[in-house]
């Protein structure tokens, strides 16, 4: 069902070692290495959390560029269903840097994890007030 699927992809809490694990499965589905996981200080949203994550990983272009793929494929939307194979990620940036042997690439990945929390909240803007002293 969609919740099911909902629940998969935005899981209640950040569930790092589960992460690792998905992100470590498609780095082996996709035959690349998976060098490094760095997580950031969480974002907090209307009802959700995003943990922006440095990924690298290293192999043949094609390879990588399956990577990237099967992470961006994780969760799919269509008007009236959510599928779900795994957590909801987005990646916001790529760089790729030639390694040798070509055409071996090291990538270095942004991308934010999400969770649900229904008790958090956007920071709010701040506001100032002035006062008018008079004389």
């Amino acid at each position: 069902s969609s919740d099911l699927a909902l629940g998969a992809a935005l899981p209640a809490d950040l569930a790092m070692p589960q992460l690792v694990d998905q992100l470590s499965g498609m780095a082996t589905k996709a035959k690349v290495v998976l060098d490094s996981i760095t997580p950031a200080a969480p974002v907090y949203g209307a009802g959700y959390v995003s943990v922006p994550l440095d990924i690298k990983v290293e192999g043949h272009f094609f390879a990588v560029n399956k990577f990237l793929q099967l992470v961006r494929s994780q969760v799919s939307l269509a008007p009236t269903t959510v599928t779900a194979n795994g957590r909801l990620l987005d990646i916001s940036s790529v760089q790729l840097d030639q390694s040798e042997p070509a055409p071996t690439v090291t990538a270095d990945v942004k991308m934010a994890a999400y969770y649900f929390s229904p008790g958090s909240s956007a920071p709010q803007p701040a506001t100032t007030t002035s006062s008018a002293s008079g004389g």
